[in-house]
């Protein structure tokens, strides 16, 4: 066994950690606000109407930026752009917590963003660099998001009875930091890479950005059409 072997494994293997980091962001900082619904209508007095609007907002994002998604990686490298998503989602996640009206769909929006582009570029990173194990990665991503959805959704009335739903939406901060504690050193293992081919690795990923566009094009519709019978529900339910 020649020693690239040897440090490929771990490599790899920490990137699958960051993989799976990463997809517990994109669902659990979506669906947790669900069971603190209640106590956000009441304290800034929202009608039916936008407070429906507000668990759609993040739909209205992904059917906008999900087709940007692909542009932005052939700029930037898939890489860095999931590091801008989950910076992106840590910000919203920070403003949403603020106590303020204003704030919480400043937040709500840019939460949306952040999802949106992770969303599209993160089936593209594992077809990409698990190309022998596509089914099996996509398989443990998308176990690993519905189980984050549901431990979210389960903590969050405890941690709100105890500290109030500001704090409680403030403790999903831990899951875009974990991420990008796991994502860092494939972050950097990139940078290296690139300062010596002196140029941005992306040749590899060309092939995919079709994909990712048809994808991201097909996520937007469907959000679109999504977006549309949420908005109709929550008017004809008035």
């Amino acid at each position: 066994m020649n020693k690239q072997a040897v440090t490929r494994a771990p490599s790899r293997g920490l990137m699958l950690l960051g993989i799976l980091a990463i997809a517990t962001v994109l669902r659990v900082t979506f669906t947790s606000i669900a069971p603190l619904l209640d106590d956000i209508r009441t304290v800034f007095q929202l009608s039916t109407a936008q407070t429906g609007f507000l668990t759609t907002l993040p739909l209205l994002a992904f059917a906008v930026v999900s087709p940007l998604a692909a542009r932005l990686a052939r700029g930037l490298g898939i890489e860095r752009s999931l590091l801008v998503a989950l910076i992106a989602v840590g910000i919203g996640i920070g403003l949403r917590s603020a106590g303020t009206e204003n704030m919480l769909w400043l937040g709500t929006l840019i939460i949306g963003c952040g999802i949106a582009l992770g969303n599209v570029l993160l089936p593209a990173l594992i077809k990409r660099d698990f190309a022998d194990r596509v089914a099996r990665i996509t398989g443990a991503y998308s176990l690993t998001m519905g189980i984050a959805a549901a431990i979210g959704s389960a903590l969050m009335v405890p941690v709100a009875a105890h500290g109030g739903w500001q704090q409680a939406l403030l403790v999903l901060l831990f899951f875009p930091l974990a991420a990008l504690l796991l994502w860092l050193p494939r972050y950097a293992d990139t940078f290296r890479q690139a300062s010596l081919q002196q140029t941005w690795p992306r040749a590899r990923s060309v092939a995919l950005f079709p994909r990712m566009a048809g994808y991201a094009i097909f996520r937007a519709k469907f959000a679109g059409l999504l977006c549309g019978y949420r908005l109709a529900a929550v008017y004809f339910g008035q």
